[in-house]
This record gives C-alpha cells, sequence and structure tokens, in this order.
C-alpha cells in the first residue's frame, strides 16, 4: 500500500493547492491530503517515472506551502532528478 500512497502523493503535489472555483478542489484540501497521505506512510523522497519526487513537483510548480510540508515531514532535499 505504501506505494500507491506515494503515488497519490506525487499526483497531489504535482496538481497543487487548488483554487475555489468550478471542478477545482477548496483550498487547502490537497495540502491536508498530502499531509494525510504523509502520516499513513507515503514516501516523500520517492521519485517518479521521470526522477521527480513530490517535493520537485511541489517547487517546480511554485507551492510553496506543500514545500514546506514536505520538507518538515523530512522529504529528502538533495535527491536529483534524471537530468541532475
Amino acid at each position: 500500500m505504501r506505494a500507491e500512497y506515494t503515488l497519490a502523493l506525487t499526483t497531489l503535489v504535482e496538481q497543487g493547492p487548488g483554487k475555489a472555483g468550478a471542478g477545482e478542489a477548496q483550498p487547502g484540501v490537497p495540502l491536508r491530503m498530502t499531509g494525510l497521505l504523509l502520516s499513513i506512510g507515503a514516501d516523500a523522497s520517492l521519485r517518479d517515472v521521470n526522477g521527480y519526487t513530490a517535493l520537485h513537483w511541489a517547487a517546480l510548480r511554485g507551492f510553496a506551502s506543500m514545500a514546506a510540508l514536505l520538507l518538515k515531514r523530512k522529504a529528502n532535499q538533495h535527491i536529483v532528478d534524471k537530468h541532475g
């Protein structure tokens, strides 16, 4: 199950914190879900097929609150993607 939690975490972080609007998550829901996934065992340092971690996605998308949460939960900030 840990792999499924981690896939969900990476997907959630890649999509971002969301904005209130038609068909989009309410503000804060993805951030709370990220915290929940981390608390039940998602590995914030696991890489996707491109070598990106959830922290990479948060940084690339400019999601500071998610990046801060991932770092607080000990995401490895020294992992490089396949491009170095």
